[in-house]
Parts: C-alpha cells; sequence; structure tokens
C-alpha cells in the first residue's frame, strides 16, 4: 500500500498486489471538473506536466469530464514539475481570460506560478491539487484568495473515526494532522486493520483478499470502498478554501466523483 502514490496507473505497474490510499488521479481529475462544471465555469485552462503520471493522468482526467460536461478547455500548458518561471503562461492565461485555471503542478513551482500569475493581473479562479496541502502554499500571495484544493478531508458520519484519530496524533506528536498526508495514514490504519479482521490471520494473501474487497469502512477521510476497483479506495474529497491571512484552509463540501472517465490510453 503506497503512502503517498495517486496515479490510476500504479497498480498496472506494480502488480496486483499494490494498492493505492488515496481514491486515484481519475477520481481527483473528474471531481475537480464536476465541481468546476457546478460553480458554472464554462471555459477552462489547464497547467499541468507530464513529467509523471500524477500529474499527467490527474490533468487528462479532468480535461476529458470537463469537456462530457459541455466545458471548453482553451488551451493546456505542460510545464516540467523543476519550473519556477511562470511569467510568459501567465501572461497568456491572463490574455486568454478561462472561466477557471486548473493545476496540478506541485510545490515549490506551484507558488512560483501564482505569484507570476498575480503579476500578471489574473482575476480567474485557480483549482490546485493536494499537493499544495502544506504550509509553503501560503507564501503562494494574494492568488490564494480565489483558490480552492481538492485534497482529504475528515469525515464525521456514521461510524466516524476522525476524532479519535485527531486526539491521538496530538497526543502523539503535540499538535493536530498538519495535512492530508497525515489523514491519508491515518486511512491506511483502517483500512489494514478491517482487512486483518475481515481475514482472520495475518496470512499475506488471506489479507489480500480482505483488503481487496472492503466495502464501507470507516477511516479517517470517508467510508472506504476497495472492492471492485482494482486496489484504488473510493472515497470522498474534500473542497478546501484558503484563509490566507489566517494561514488555515476551510472546508467547503466533501464529495465523490459522480462519473470517471476512463484512462487514455
Amino acid at each position: 500500500m503506497s503512502s503517498c502514490a495517486g496515479d490510476s496507473t500504479y497498480r498496472q505497474r506494480a502488480g496486483k498486489y499494490a494498492f493505492l490510499n488515496v481514491p486515484g488521479t481519475l477520481a481527483q481529475g473528474a471531481t475537480t471538473a464536476e465541481y468546476a462544471n457546478e460553480q458554472g465555469h464554462k471555459t477552462a485552462w489547464i497547467v499541468t506536466s507530464n513529467d509523471i503520471g500524477y500529474t499527467q493522468t490527474m490533468s487528462e482526467a479532468f480535461e476529458d469530464r470537463f469537456k462530457e460536461l459541455g466545458g471548453e478547455v482553451l488551451g493546456t500548458t505542460v510545464s516540467g514539475l523543476g519550473e519556477t518561471n511562470y511569467r510568459a503562461v501567465a501572461t497568456k492565461v491572463v490574455n486568454e481570460k478561462p472561466d477557471v485555471i486548473y493545476t496540478t503542478m506541485i510545490l515549490p513551482g506551484l507558488v512560483s506560478m501564482m505569484r507570476d500569475l498575480e503579476r500578471a493581473g489574473n482575476k480567474s479562479p485557480l483549482i490546485v491539487n493536494d499537493a499544495a496541502d502544506a504550509d509553503a502554499t501560503f507564501q503562494g500571495g494574494p492568488q490564494l484568495d480565489n483558490t480552492t484544493m481538492v485534497s482529504l478531508g475528515t469525515y464525521t458520519g456514521d461510524g466516524a473515526v476522525s476524532e479519535q484519530f485527531i486526539a491521538s496524533y496530538e497526543k502523539l506528536f503535540g499538535s493536530p494532522p498538519p495535512d492530508d498526508s497525515a489523514i491519508s495514514g491515518g486511512d491506511a490504519v483502517y483500512e489494514i486493520a478491517a482487512a486483518l479482521k475481515a481475514a482472520g490471520t495475518d496470512d499475506p494473501q488471506a489479507v489480500y483478499e480482505a483488503l481487496n474487497n472492503l466495502e464501507e469502512v470507516p477511516t479517517v477521510s470517508g467510508l472506504t470502498t476497495y472492492k471492485g476497483n482494482d486496489g484504488e479506495p473510493v472515497k470522498p474529497f474534500t473542497i478546501y478554501s484558503f484563509d490566507r491571512e489566517g494561514k488555515k484552509k476551510e472546508e467547503i463540501e466533501s464529495r465523490y466523483a459522480k462519473e470517471i472517465p476512463p484512462l487514455r490510453q
């Protein structure tokens, strides 16, 4: 079980015993597109990278689902993950005036991009991914005021374990979980525990079969299902806004992808 990999091609490359611990890039891209559509955005500009499958497949899923919902992608900028100068990109995007900018770029390049968008006078809202769930993102400046993030949150519904997990984490480390990586780690604990309980043994093959067939197990981020999903958990994403002055994120809503596009061949 990967601690932080998100690429939906993970099991294809790592073998049948490999499990993601997040819903995967196809689900994340689709969820973001559906949210953008519901906000009334009809046009989008994508800034992404083909350096790794995580950024590439997420942006492809966003584009495919956004178009499926009637949206138009005005253009896509493909950049290297090490890029720190987005001035030309920012000028181009601002001139095109998309309803929304969607980026799968990660830190520290994401901060550079936000700063250059601000210099270029960008007024379009920006949607970022879970790689932005870090304190460094608050260095992005005023663009954060119009930015939302799709990440993992905490679940408070039936059978919720979030309060227990957060209390245990704070007792051990002296502060609440700082970002979604801690939430993901908590999810893994509950998923593996549920698989061990269902298997009734710690035999690896039996645990694999049990994990592969888990359904609606309460985890920190939500009810998690692995059954029938080829090593990717079905669990919700949380949409956040940023409180730049308070340097904290604020939950808007939690949601599952309604429809996930297939992986591009």
